[in-house]
């Protein structure tokens, strides 16, 4: 029925930009978002009241997964201006298969007729805050944080509207920000096209998708592609397009226990991801709340409920001492369990969908050459699986992104105009 995350700023990224790409991603009622009694102590979650539109019963979100619960027009959003925007709160489940609510924003072009192609978001939302996810900012005000963490994915949006594609922004971190928590993640976003080309309201069951994401939602767009199958096998979405995505998280603990106890402007990130996973798989399995200084717990309280920016602000040039009293954090079997399984080198469901992966081998923290170990696996056991790998100049994380999209934008163009899928990666 109709009721009627991140853009950091131009001074924090500079000073931030090649400590950042080192350590990124390292690591129904209205109560129906609270954590259970038995899971982690309340200091590790975000406590600001959830807008009632996102509020569900049980039932709700039992129903099958996919399955629109409610849409609501919002209006005045000041990057996509006129366009027709939605917010969307469906069913889903989380990474132990339990039901949850999921939400997404939907923006659909000028005209929509049968077949609009739509491409799907997923931006680098890197926040502990659910609102600083793309459907919560919708109607926030010119200026806001909110507004900044997803102006980006905005703009982005607004060049596919403007060829006429319809795009949907999931909101893929969960109701409770579990950032880092990558099969929830990827069901989140599964689960919005579902719900948004099942449903006749947005004039979109008749289209196919394209995923689309980077960095940390390059990873949730991968972690999305590989669940297809099994999860979602009656899907719109025909192809994914992944770049600078994270793949192997210990290994990137390792990377990070390297830099020793030189204050990190970015350690934001490290906390963030730590965090986001603990409030998924609850203290039993990652106990990383507990295992922190005063001061580290200090920063985490103070973090819980930020966007990007604010977050890297807080934890701006602390090191693992500073934050856990210890410099081995690989000693923490159980964090690197819960890595491994959202990490895509151990992930063993494949995809099937044509794919394009891309980044730079200069990328210090988020390197190609780890998204090549998996897509050499992918190939060795699908060989007639499309692929595409486009290495970029770089130099730097960010860099990649920006070299990429032309050839990104004309490779979804040709996915939807029905041509067949090149396969340059056989030469691995």
């Amino acid at each position: 029925m109709d009721t009627m995350n991140s853009f950091p700023s131009t001074s924090l990224l500079r000073r931030t930009i090649l400590l950042a790409s080192a350590t990124a991603l390292l690591l129904g009622t209205a109560g129906s978002y609270a954590p259970s009694a038995s899971a982690t102590p309340l200091p590790i979650w975000d406590t600001t009241p959830t807008p009632a539109f996102y509020h569900t019963t049980q039932a709700q979100q039992g129903m099958k997964h996919g399955t629109l619960i409610r849409s609501q027009r919002v209006y005045g959003n000041p990057v996509l201006g006129s366009h027709r925007a939605y917010r969307t709160v469906f069913a889903s489940r989380n990474t132990f298969n339990r039901p949850i609510t999921g939400s997404a924003a939907v923006v659909l072009p000028q005209q929509v007729k049968a077949g609009t192609p739509i491409v799907v978001i997923n931006d680098m939302i890197n926040s502990l805050g659910r609102s600083c996810q793309p459907s919560f900012a919708l109607d926030a005000k010119r200026g806001s944080v909110y507004i900044q963490q997803n102006k980006r994915a905005y703009k982005e949006a607004l060049g596919y509207l403007k060829r006429g594609w319809a795009v949907i922004l999931p909101d893929f971190l969960g109701m409770n920000s579990e950032y880092g928590a990558n099969i929830m993640s990827g069901r989140v976003i599964l689960d919005a096209v579902e719900a948004a080309t099942n449903s006749t309201i947005f004039g979109l069951h008749t289209s196919k998708a394209v995923l689309t994401g980077y960095s940390g939602g390059g990873m949730a767009t991968m972690y999305a592609a590989a669940q297809q199958p099994f999860y979602s096998p009656r899907s719109h979405i025909i192809a994914a397009a992944a770049g600078g995505a994270p793949v192997d998280l210990p290994w990137m603990v390792g990377l990070f226990q390297k830099l020793g106890n030189i204050p990190n402007p970015a350690f934001g990130y490290a906390t963030g991801v730590l965090i986001g996973m603990e409030r998924e798989y609850g203290s039993h399995r990652m106990n990383v709340y507990g295992h922190m200084t005063p001061l580290g717990k200090n920063i985490v309280r103070k973090s819980r409920s930020l966007c990007h920016d604010q977050m890297l602000k807080l934890s701006e040039n602390q090191t693992p001492k500073t934050m856990f009293g210890m410099t081995d954090l690989l000693s923490m079997k159980d964090m690197v369990a819960v890595g491994r399984e959202n990490s895509l080198t151990y992930y063993k469901p494949i995809p099937t969908m044509p794919l394009f992966i891309y980044g730079a081998y200069t990328d210090i923290g988020v390197p190609l050459s780890l998204m090549q170990r998996v897509v050499i696996r992918y190939k060795k056991e699908r060989p007639q699986l499309p692929i595409v790998f486009a290495p970029q100049i770089g130099p730097n994380h960010m860099d990649a992104f920006r070299q990429a999209q032309p050839l990104v934008r004309q490779w979804m163009a040709d996915r939807f105009a029905g041509k067949p899928a090149p396969n340059t990666a056989i030469a691995f």
